[in-house]
């Protein structure tokens, strides 16, 4: 995916990997990685922090302009209210989805389908939508681009005159990734 597109920038938007165990990196991760680190002579890569990076990588969040329109890149867990108020509930299901990737290696699409229903019952992505559309119209973006979801979305807010966009996940099939150019904002999806 990281090959696919000529790029000036880059924006990985939080939770670039679920554990900041850098020595514990699979090879094809730290391959990534380089991979990413190859690309920042050619272009701007910038981190966003996600609920998962803790403080240890990148900003907690990222503006810019192009065409004469504001963007607003941010992770979306501060828009997660269903998520904070409850914390335990949400640290279970993160502690099964763990599970089901560490015993289930080549069952990936079983710890998959765990994480997206709990995000799904939660109904994290219109509430988190919703508030990053609100926050985007208050910073006066007119684009707002969250991961945290992990499902690729867009979603038009009418009444605040704000484009929402999830860039989904990287590490999960289909990945899925956004585009911003002279044609417009697209979501991209690759399966390997």
């Amino acid at each position: 995916m990281l090959d696919d597109f000529v790029c000036n920038r880059i924006v990985l938007n939080g939770d670039i990997f679920d554990d900041l165990k850098f020595h514990k990196l699979p090879r094809s991760h730290t391959k990534v990685v380089a991979r990413i680190e190859s690309l920042s002579k050619a272009c701007e890569v910038v981190w966003v922090q996600g609920n998962h990076d803790k403080e240890y990588i990148g900003i907690p969040e990222y503006f810019w302009e192009y065409n004469r329109e504001k963007y607003l890149a941010i992770h979306g867990d501060s828009f997660d209210d269903i998520h904070k108020q409850n914390p335990l509930l949400a640290n279970f299901g993160d502690i099964v989805y763990r599970a089901a990737q560490v015993i289930l290696t080549h069952e990936r699409p079983l710890a998959r389908n765990i994480k997206a229903r709990n995000k799904r019952w939660l109904q994290a992505s219109q509430i988190i939508a919703r508030g990053a559309a609100e926050y985007a119209h208050t910073v006066g973006a007119k684009y707002v681009f969250c991961g945290h979801t992990h499902r690729a979305m867009h979603s038009s807010f009418p009444d605040l005159g704000v484009e929402y966009y999830n860039s989904g996940c990287w590490t999960d099939i289909p990945s899925t990734c956004i585009t911003v150019s002279k044609q417009g904002i697209e979501i991209h999806e690759y399966r390997s």
